[in-house]
């Protein structure tokens, strides 16, 4: 008796057919464990019987695997006069499930691989509120700095009063040996909460570049990092005088925060404004959550361990710089691990994001700053020329669009 598959190996719900020879042309009944049941007993084996319209000596039967290993079928066959053979099968592991039985490597075993997996994510919140994204963090503890987008004209910002900030945060120390001469070998780094209280010195209307916050003058902190940040609070977001036009310069106020990338550009955490002017880390309407639960691999034995993603800010953010290889285009489209995950939710926060690098990766346009955030000298804090003007902010200020309420144009990612 023999079995011979259509092919040698295969993928699940591929259908295979399976050709059985039979010692004689009288076999009339076949009995098939296609061993893909719990065991090859009788009572846990999937299992079927295939009948040949005639006395046969070959019968040709298909079947479909849903789990990825690879099987050894059990056969056994009854002839047209009722005689029943013994179980047959190309190895042993069957022998102690059904009896009697007999070892024939001519029934042959067939190897399924799992396929391709059905990827879903499902989007908690598909419209959030602008936050604070910590997601450059991911390159290990950094400065902050304070900046302002150029949207209010030099005359109106000197109206505003210097803001004054409560800023919530991990602090990252490093931690160090105690061995040698010296402070010794780093190993690791401790973590401490701080409240960062800030008051921005200096006349706005002249201002420039970055602000850092982390210094003993100003916040009383030096020789650490911020790790993450908790908060921000705008304690002085009233103008002095309630007057139409003093409200509307403050509504144009943004006051973002900042961190340098590894890659030296500068890049947004969050902002706060007179209309919006505390933001915190565990706000669930300015947190959204990537649910990738709903995917499932292929097989039914097989499950998912990593999960893939792009969340948006491919453009706007180090971190999440998804990538592929021309090889993984080639195979299938697969991500490379710069975005993998091993849990099925993934938090993710935003804030507003414009291009790091500048417009078309250029530092300047027409005499003026082009780069959003900078800590250059002529990255003023106010609007200043026009396209074509010495040291103008015309190409910055819009990137950083308002509408007539002072708020910033939704971004879809």
């Amino acid at each position: 008796m023999s079995l011979v598959w259509s092919t040698a190996t295969g993928s699940v719900y591929d259908e295979l057919t399976a050709t059985l020879s039979f010692n004689d042309d009288d076999t009339n009944l076949v009995y098939i464990d296609w061993d893909d049941g719990e065991s090859n007993k009788l009572s846990e084996s999937n299992y079927q019987w295939a009948k040949t319209p005639d006395p046969s000596g070959t019968l040709t039967v298909k079947h479909t695997y849903t789990a990825a290993n690879t099987f050894y079928p059990v056969v056994q066959t009854v002839t047209s006069e009722g005689f029943v053979s013994r179980y047959y099968s190309a190895v042993a592991a069957s022998a102690t499930d059904v009896t009697p039985h007999t070892i024939d490597t001519a029934v042959s075993g067939v190897t399924i691989n799992d396929s391709t997996a059905t990827a879903i994510m499902r989007v908690e919140n598909r419209t959030v509120k602008s936050g604070i994204d910590n997601s450059i963090f991911d390159e290990g503890p950094k400065p902050i700095a304070v900046s302002i987008p150029p949207l209010i004209s030099q005359t109106d910002i000197a109206s505003v009063s210097n803001p004054k900030l409560e800023i919530e945060v991990l602090l990252a120390g490093g931690l160090y040996d105690s061995t040698g001469s010296t402070m010794g070998a780093d190993i690791g780094r401790s973590y401490s909460y701080k409240k960062l209280e800030l008051t921005i010195t200096g006349s706005l209307n002249t201002g420039s570049g970055l602000y850092t916050v982390l210094t003993p003058a100003r916040t009383g902190v030096s020789g650490a990092s911020v790790m993450e940040v908790l908060s921000m609070k705008y304690l002085n977001p009233r103008p002095s005088s309630d007057t139409y036009s003093n409200y509307d310069i403050y509504n144009k106020l943004k006051i973002f925060l900042v961190a340098s990338g590894n890659d030296g550009n500068v890049y947004p955490i969050t902002y706060v404004s007179a209309g919006s002017p505390y933001k915190k880390t565990d706000d669930l309407l300015r947190t959204s959550t990537l649910d990738f639960s709903q995917g499932r691999a292929a097989a039914s034995n097989k499950s998912i361990s990593y999960y893939r993603y792009d969340n948006g800010k491919a453009w706007f953010n180090p971190v999440d710089q998804w990538g592929i290889t021309e090889a993984a285009i080639l195979s299938g489209n697969t991500f490379t691990n710069v975005t993998r995950a091993t849990s099925p939710l993934k938090g993710i926060n935003y804030t507003y994001m414009p291009q790091p690098i500048g417009i078309n990766e250029l530092a300047a346009i027409s005499s003026g700053s082009a780069v959003a955030f900078s800590d250059a000298a002529n990255a003023y804090w106010f609007t200043s020329g026009s396209i074509g003007t010495p040291d103008n902010q015309a190409t910055r200020t819009d990137q950083f669009a308002i509408d007539d309420f002072g708020r910033f144009y939704d971004q879809s990612i």
